[in-house]
């Protein structure tokens, strides 16, 4: 397996000692037994009590070497005056403080109360002329390296038998952050053979916390400019935005940052994430005043970022009815309130970074203006956009970029992902595809799928391409896609989650044909009942009416019914 690279900064590009040594590692990897590794730039970084912020420049971690700390120090040191090759020392001995002691808190990583299953070893990589940046000193913690060669003979010196895949995983999960997701309170099982709902849960909770390796190299990497996430709805895009305004915060406290959705409710579980995430390498809160968390449109009680904008271009904002009475016959409200803004003249640029959930719902003018809203040249733009697909089985097709951001001055895209790319470190991809979803079991989905395609009957709509099935999560066993060719395409277990084993008393999929209304209340009530008492809370039932005009009616007989129900089996 070839070494993994996550280059987390574009301080990246003004950085040649950092690049040379990831280029040397990355070319030798096979003679230096670390093909297995992932080698981080700039990363983790973590804020001690005083506040100041400590990380390597590279960060290698081996299953068999462990983790290998690096900073440089070269002729610029002398001129200075921030930081001293004594102090480079200090803070690097500082961060591997830091991380054994991150490490020593997993139960599967330590032996002892105070030994770990891997070694952190700090070296301070003397890269000035002459190797006087670190001449005389003999009082370094660290290892002093001058040369690559010497560099290599440590990690002969330091290599063993290499860890299990599983503290493998374990290890990168502890750095990358996923830690950060886990249950504050453990789930609580009293009887697994009675609650075997429950146990089915707490695996499932479990490899959603870990936070699979793709999703968090996508959250950590810096494209150096714009970026898509596109994936099924529940494939983690909300939680990997969430980690990326976190790190975007914590390597620079002063940039604006603005993250924001459509769906309201979602402002809670966006700021959770994004606390959780910072304090996982800092001891305080982030700051709220530079980490806007905005609903796209606003309104008179909601900032958002329409409403926002609006006042700093001293604007009146429109509501809704005003916006819907602008709007031409197939455009929407909120189009239509975007693009009135838009032509009220030029868009003064606010934040550093800007975030987009939910992308699917926005219309074409609001990505207009987050554009004008991002500060940085064309190509340069931190703009990351993550939206769902197949959120509408009648509209599959995926909006471009050229069409969602428009043409520039000079008639060409204003993004443009493939010309965007040139500057991109090794190991990045401005265009990820999140092909695993946590949100439904694999029947569950693969059904949902094929009852709303109308696969076995009448088709409603197909994707168009063996490419967009894969992008899904698929893979396209037979073909060619034409019409009336038999195709097969199958989801594999890599891209779902742990599975649910099926019981007699609990299946995946399960229907019933009511004869009255009082029938189906009693069959979703006994059901409701049956879930409860196999170990799920209340909170974690959720029952659709598929019927919007009843809805409230199927709902209060429901209740009425659980509850002669739960009376009487008491």
């Amino acid at each position: 397996m070839a070494i993994d690279i996550v280059v987390t900064t574009d301080r990246y590009h003004s950085d040649p000692n950092s690049r040379s040594l990831i280029d040397y590692l990355r070319e030798n990897q096979g003679e230096l037994a670390i093909d297995s590794s992932v080698l981080y730039y700039d990363f983790p970084a973590y804020v001690d009590y005083e506040t100041e912020t400590i990380r390597p420049d590279v960060l290698l971690f081996s299953p068999s070497h462990g983790f290998v700390a690096v900073r440089f120090v070269d002729d610029t040191i002398f001129v200075r005056s921030t930081e001293t090759s004594s102090e480079v020392d200090l803070g690097l001995n500082d961060f591997c403080s830091n991380l054994y002691a991150r490490l020593l808190k997993s139960r599967e990583l330590r032996t002892s109360r105070t030994k770990a299953v891997l070694e952190v070893h700090p070296i301070i990589f003397d890269a000035s002329t002459g190797h006087k940046a670190t001449a005389g000193n003999d009082e370094f913690e660290s290892v002093v390296c001058t040369s690559y060669e010497q560099l290599t003979d440590y990690l002969h010196e330091w290599q063993v038998d290499a860890i299990a895949a599983p503290l493998v995983a374990e290890a990168r999960s502890v750095v990358e952050g996923a830690k950060a997701l886990s249950r504050p309170t453990k789930r609580q099982i009293d009887d697994p053979v009675k609650q075997p709902l429950a146990v089915a849960l707490s695996a499932l909770e479990a490899e959603i916390a870990n936070f699979d390796q793709k999703q968090r190299h996508i959250a950590l990497v810096d494209v150096g400019g714009p970026a898509r996430i596109r994936g099924l709805a529940g494939s983690g895009k909300t939680v990997i935005l969430a980690m990326k305004v976190a790190h975007l915060h914590l390597n620079n406290p002063h940039a604006r940052i603005l993250i924001t959705f459509l769906t309201k409710s979602l402002r809670a579980t966006i700021k959770t994430l994004v606390t959780k995430f910072y304090r996982h390498y800092s001891e305080n809160d982030p700051d709220w005043k530079v980490i806007h968390i905005r609903h796209g449109w606003g309104g008179s009680n909601l900032p958002g970022v329409y409403s926002d904008a609006c006042k700093r271009q001293y604007v009146s904002p429109l509501n809704f009815t005003e916006a819907r009475a602008l709007a031409k016959r197939r455009d929407g409200a909120f189009e239509a309130a975007c693009n009135d803004l838009l032509s009220k003249g030029p868009i003064t640029a606010y934040y550093d970074h800007v975030l987009i959930d939910e992308g699917q719902d926005f219309p074409i003018s609001f990505y207009k203006l987050a554009y004008d809203l991002t500060k940085g040249e064309r190509d340069r733009k931190s703009i990351v956009w993550a939206y769902d697909e197949l959120q509408d089985i009648m509209n599959v097709k995926i909006r471009q970029p050229d069409e969602l951001f428009g043409l520039d001055d000079d008639g060409k895209p204003r993004v443009n992902l493939d010309r965007s790319s040139a500057r991109m470190p090794p190991g990045a991809s401005n265009d990820a595809v999140l092909s695993k979803c946590y949100r439904n079991q694999r029947d569950v989905l693969v059904s949902a799928h094929a009852l709303g395609f109308g696969v076995y009957g009448n088709v409603v709509q197909l994707l168009e391409s063996a490419d967009h099935w894969r992008d899904v999560g698929y893979d396209v066993v037979t073909g060619p896609l034409k019409t009336g060719e038999v195709v097969e395409v199958v989801r594999p277990e890599r891209n779902s989650p742990v599975q649910i084993m099926e019981t007699p008393e609990f299946p995946l999929i399960a229907w019933h044909t009511a004869t009255s209304l009082d029938s189906e209340a009693e069959w979703v009530a006994r059901n409701v009942k049956r879930f409860i008492d196999g170990g799920l809370g209340a909170e974690e039932v959720v029952v659709i009416s598929l019927d919007d005009r009843h809805a409230k009616g199927y709902s209060n007989l429901g209740r009425r019914v659980y509850r002669g129900r739960a009376c009487r089996a008491e």
